[in-house]
């Protein structure tokens, strides 16, 4: 069940990009690089940050579920 503002929870489904509730490093490094925001590797990067900061549960993914 999804906790937090529907800004913040349409800001995600948009990056989910397979719909299968969690945002993986592939669904996270090609949105942020098919919007011109950061690079792959930075994106692997910034991923990797915010599983090492208990961002996440589980390290491949960032989810709502």
């Amino acid at each position: 069940m999804f906790v937090g503002s529907v800004k913040t929870y349409n800001l995600f489904k948009k990056y989910d990009l397979d719909k299968d509730g969690y945002i993986s490093l592939e669904d996270f490094s090609n949105s942020m690089e098919s919007a011109g925001f950061i690079t792959k590797a930075e994106s692997e990067r910034v991923f990797d940050w915010m599983a090492s900061n208990r961002m996440t549960s589980n390290p491949k993914y960032l989810g709502y579920n």
